[in-house]
C-alpha cells in the first residue's frame, strides 16, 4: 500500500462593497486574493503524482442588478490573474488571465410562478495537476501526465428555468446547454502505460491532459 503525505498551506481574503437598495439599482464590487503551496511526498521522499507547486491568484469582480417592476436584469463580470509555479518543471511562473461575463433575467409570470434565464461566457485557468502531474494517481489507478502548455479553458453556458412555489410545494424545471471551445480533460495515451510495485506489478494505464 502506497503512503503519501499531502500538505497544503495557504490563505485567502476578500473585500466587498455593496451599494444600492432592494427594488432599485444595486450591486456589489469586490476584490480577492489567495495563495496556496502544495506538496505530496511519498514514503521514499519523492513527489507523488504532482510535484510541489505554488499558486497565486488575484481577482476583481462586480455584479449589477437592474430591476424593472416584477422583472430584474443582472450583469456580472470577473477578471482574474493566476500564477502557477513548479520548480520541478519550469523556473518561470505560468501566467493566466481568465475572464468571465454573465447576463441573467428573471421575471414573475403569475402568482408563485417565475421565469429565469442566463447566458455566461466563462474561462478557467488550468489546475496545478492539469499542468504538472507526472506520476501514478493511486486512488484512480492511472498514470497521469500534465501539460504545462495548456491555456485557459473556455466555454459558453446557457440555462432557462421555470419555477413554481407556494406554501406547500416547490417545483422547478430547468434546461441548460454548455459549449466549450477549449475544454481540458484526460486523454488515453498507451505510451504512458507503466508498472509499479504498489500496483502488484500490474500495468497502470496512462492518461495525458489535453485541450
Amino acid at each position: 500500500v502506497s503512503q503519501s503525505r499531502y500538505q497544503i498551506d495557504g490563505h485567502d481574503w476578500r473585500s466587498e462593497l455593496h451599494y444600492g437598495r432592494k427594488q432599485s439599482l444595486s450591486g456589489v464590487i469586490g476584490i480577492e486574493a489567495s495563495h496556496q503551496d502544495f506538496s505530496a511526498i511519498d514514503a521514499e521522499g519523492a513527489f507523488a503524482f504532482v510535484p510541489p507547486n505554488q499558486m497565486r491568484r488575484q481577482a476583481i469582480y462586480g455584479l449589477q442588478r437592474i430591476p424593472f417592476g416584477a422583472s430584474e436584469w443582472q450583469f456580472a463580470a470577473r477578471l482574474e490573474r493566476v500564477r502557477l509555479r513548479s520548480d520541478s518543471h519550469i523556473q518561470t511562473p505560468l501566467d493566466f488571465k481568465p475572464f468571465a461575463l454573465s447576463l441573467s433575467y428573471g421575471t414573475k409570470i403569475a402568482q408563485g410562478l417565475s421565469l429565469q434565464a442566463s447566458l455566461s461566457n466563462v474561462q478557467r485557468a488550468p489546475a496545478p495537476y492539469e499542468l504538472f502531474a507526472d506520476g501514478i494517481h493511486h486512488a484512480a489507478g492511472t498514470y497521469e501526465r500534465g501539460d504545462s502548455s495548456l491555456g485557459n479553458e473556455r466555454g459558453i453556458l446557457g440555462d432557462l428555468s421555470l419555477a413554481y412555489q407556494n406554501e406547500d410545494r416547490q417545483l422547478k424545471l430547468s434546461v441548460y446547454q454548455s459549449q466549450f471551445s477549449r475544454y481540458i480533460g484526460l486523454k488515453r495515451d498507451s505510451s504512458l502505460d507503466t508498472t509499479h510495485d504498489d500496483e502488484d506489478g500490474k500495468t497502470v494505464p496512462g492518461y495525458r491532459d489535453w485541450e
